[in-house]
């Protein structure tokens, strides 16, 4: 999966939700991993009330923006404390709204004996945990997260808003810069090599914003671009 081709529709997709002015945006992280829900009180995924949660790895950073030895280090994600609180259908897509929650980025000497390891039915004895163990060197507040699902194939996409307010690196963004992030990507349905207990594989980018406009649309035109 690869998430640039669909980037813009993403922003489109989060804007909404802005009352001010949407703006372009600046790579800053690349992440991949596999999302689940915790907790997850009712059968199936996406319901009302259930918690999202995603881990993987951070794969690619801006070097302008963030210093990272892939060398030497691995790095995680999180993405923690979301919990969907409204749901929308527009055939066949499932459109679902989250509360607010938290997205972290780690960074862990390999051979600590710490390595990452997704294990089987999360939360179990390494997952979260061996995602975030290590040094964090950016998190924030997530905001207006929707993840939508293709019911017919189990596929889909997500995007919000960060605004970083912790972590090692927090100080080589300017203040000014901290807040209006946005990030989004793209899930595909469980297949070989998700692990056993885990929803959809997921590949998505953290983006920085820039000051070029771009205009925002009303959330009935976001949901006509998927109808198309």
């Amino acid at each position: 999966m690869r998430v640039r081709n669909y980037f813009v529709l993403m922003v489109l997709a989060a804007a909404v939700t802005f009352a001010g002015q949407a703006r372009a945006d600046q790579f800053l992280a690349d992440f991949r991993g596999f999302d689940y829900e915790d907790p997850n009180s009712t059968p199936g995924f996406g319901n009302v009330g259930d918690g999202y949660n995603s881990l993987g790895d951070v794969t690619q950073v801006n070097p302008a923006l963030l210093t990272a030895d892939f060398t030497n280090n691995q790095y995680t994600y999180q993405f923690a404390n979301l919990q969907a609180i409204a749901s929308e259908s527009a055939p066949p897509f499932l459109f679902l709204f989250y509360s607010p929650g938290r997205y972290r980025m780690y960074e862990d000497p390999i051979g600590s004996g710490t390595n990452r390891d997704y294990g089987i039915n999360p939360p179990n004895a390494t997952a979260p945990s061996t995602f975030t163990d290590g040094t964090l060197i950016l998190g924030g507040l997530v905001t207006n997260f929707i993840l939508t699902i293709d019911l017919t194939n189990n596929n889909g996409s997500f995007n919000g808003d960060i605004t970083f307010d912790e972590g090692t690196q927090q100080g080589t963004i300017p203040p000014a810069s901290l807040n209006g992030w946005t990030f989004a990507g793209l899930t595909s349905g469980s297949g070989t090599g998700t692990p056993e207990g885990y929803s959809h594989q997921v590949d998505g980018e953290v983006r920085v914003p820039s000051g070029v406009p771009v205009q925002v649309q009303s959330w009935g035109k976001v949901k006509d671009l998927y109808r198309r």
